[in-house]
């Protein structure tokens, strides 16, 4: 089994703060930070009290934490740079 959840945008502060809150296996919130250095451009992921929701969930996170943490900072990855993209034709 893999983890399911659903998330929403939270809070948005253009155009560099975005926190998600996330309901399902998952409950909390979690926030991209993007700050441009220049040439390169500094990305932080940051935990707000994610936690896993109900016993198959916590069982779930003992076997395979690594797991789930690099699923979701690919997807939160993939969906940031969709936002940055579709904000730069603006």
């Amino acid at each position: 089994r893999t983890p399911r959840w659903r998330f929403r945008v939270a809070e948005q502060r253009e155009p560099a703060f975005i926190q998600y809150e996330f309901h399902g296996d998952l409950e909390g919130r979690a926030a991209w930070e993007v700050e441009p250095q220049g040439a390169l451009t500094a990305v932080r992921f940051c935990w707000y009290g994610v936690r896993p929701a109900g016993w198959w969930a916590r069982a779930l996170v003992r076997l395979g934490e690594a797991r789930w943490h690099h699923l979701l900072v690919r997807r939160g990855l993939l969906g940031l740079k969709a936002r940055v993209e579709l904000g730069a034709g603006r």
